[in-house]
């Protein structure tokens, strides 16, 4: 669809600014606002800062992609260990992210509002908004499925796998050590050109690339999961966790109907809303963009609906688990899907008005841009540690829950600010782990012990320390987002 006059062309670009800008603020907001580490960001530090680069590309304890690993630990190194300096890489993909994929959407929806729906929807994404500043890796998924998208197909829905061989298939084979989620995307893009070729009767002519392009991702990726991957996968432990968002392939009882439906609720809740509306919307328009592509396009097709399926096969066979942060690639396929059954909808002329207000409805619903008066936080454990500081006697006793135990030891030892911290370092200490006894079968403690909490709920933090022993009782206590301290006191 073209603008047809000089001041929707004006309005247009003004909206687009307003989106970008709005996309662009929230995240650099967010990210300033300097959150104190949750219990994974805090497991990650502590890897980054006591590994050497090469440690990377071995089994870790928390699993973060290799080459994401060095990035982080370029920038501690560089800039100290600090909430600003290891969040730094994830802001900027987070902002290059929201140019890439407007630049993805102009290659492949005609109607420019419907552009803007889909930019408006990208930019006050929940997800995308906390994890471009966050020490994940989850924004960088979807940073390398929008790049590799622009990459490989222009705006005829043309990929052009021979034009970028050489420089392609050395970005591929870096990108798969950054994302893990990059072998489903490379699977689509070299399916999706398989076809192109079968179509225009070019197999012969193409078939060394083909068959090169998938035996190097394929090694690239056996050699990774092998080395790295497997072992998580094999913990029994992430097993159990991960278990409800194993996807059952073809759900045949009800119990496996049911865990199919949620997966794809979150997953949908994650991508377009919580709302009813949303939802509706979402999958309605998911369909008829779809089943649009598969009339008009089967390259584009294969190119995005390859990467969900393998994932889903994935999920299925237990080796990936389709939790919303890692279904998160994936968004900007929806998304496109969204937008190719929007441009269906909105041509038909009795429809546009209430496709149009349903669009407004849904734009209300990404309620990430509640963040610009909502500050978004997670586990606020440094006013509490402050705060023992503060009121601590000398031979105070600090008792640590395992769940804080990371954070604590961030901020102490390693964090460019531990000074402010370190006299906690001065009282004796116990730092629990996950199998550690129950507190009332510890005879040995004194008679004042801060024990300090994070990650549990705030209800099951003060049960935490008001079972601590029947010896205690509470003299005092501080409470911040999801963390807190109690001071026990023998009776």
């Amino acid at each position: 669809m073209k603008m047809n006059s000089k001041y929707q062309k004006i309005l247009f670009q003004i909206l687009l600014g307003i989106v970008f800008l709005t996309g662009i603020s929230l995240r650099l907001l967010v990210y300033w606002q300097g959150r104190a580490f949750f219990l994974d960001e805090a497991n990650v530090v502590r890897i980054i800062d006591g590994n050497d680069y090469a440690d990377f590309f071995s089994p870790l304890e928390q699993f973060i992609p290799p080459l994401l690993s060095i990035v982080f630990k370029l920038c501690t190194d560089l800039f100290g260990v600090s909430e600003y300096s290891v969040r730094l890489f994830p802001l900027l993909i987070g902002i290059i992210s929201l140019f890439l994929f407007y630049h993805l959407i102009r290659k492949i929806i005609d109607h420019p509002f419907i552009r803007l729906f889909l930019l408006w929807v990208f930019s006050c994404s929940y997800l995308l908004v906390q994890y471009a500043a966050e020490a994940k890796q989850y924004g960088v998924d979807v940073f390398v499925t929008i790049f590799l998208f622009n990459f490989f197909i222009d705006k005829n829905g043309i990929i052009n796998i021979p034009k970028k061989w050489r420089e392609g298939i050395l970005i591929t084979i870096i990108l798969q050590w950054l994302s893990m989620s990059t072998i489903f995307v490379l699977s689509g893009i070299g399916m999706a050109y398989m076809y192109q070729c079968w179509k225009q009767k070019e197999i012969k002519n193409n078939v060394h690339i083909l068959l090169s392009a998938a035996w190097i991702w394929l090694l690239n990726f056996f050699i990774y999961y092998y080395f790295i991957l497997s072992y998580g996968a094999s913990d029994v432990v992430m097993q159990v966790y991960h278990a409800k968002y194993f996807l059952p392939f073809i759900p045949l009882g009800a119990d496996e109907i049911s865990q199919w439906w949620n997966i794809q609720e979150e997953i949908l809740n994650s991508t377009i809303g919580k709302t009813a509306i949303a939802i509706i919307f979402g999958i309605v328009f998911i369909m008829v963009g779809w089943i649009s592509i598969a009339r008009k396009n089967i390259v584009l097709l294969i190119l995005f609906s390859c990467p969900i399926f393998f994932a889903w096969l994935a999920s299925s066979l237990g080796y990936y688990s389709l939790l919303p942060r890692l279904a998160l690639f994936y968004l900007p396929i929806s998304l496109c899907f969204i937008g190719k059954g929007l441009e269906v909808g909105l041509g038909q002329q009795y429809l546009k008005y209430p496709i149009g207000i349903l669009m407004l409805l849904v734009a209300t619903n990404q309620w990430g841009y509640k963040m610009f008066w909502e500050p978004y936080q997670k586990e606020e454990i440094k006013p509490v540690l402050r705060y023992i500081v503060e009121q601590s006697e000398k031979d105070d006793h600090i008792y640590i829950h395992y769940d804080a135990v990371p954070a604590f030891e961030v901020y102490t030892y390693r964090h460019v600010q531990r000074k402010a911290y370190y006299p906690l370092l001065l009282h004796p200490l116990t730092l629990t782990a996950w199998d550690t006894p129950h507190p009332n079968q510890i005879k040995t403690l004194p008679d004042r012990v801060w024990v300090l909490v994070s990650h549990l709920e705030m209800d099951q933090q003060r049960q935490y320390a008001e079972q601590f022993s029947p010896e205690y009782h509470i003299l005092d206590e501080y409470e911040s987002y999801m963390a807190s301290c109690y001071l026990l006191v023998r009776k």
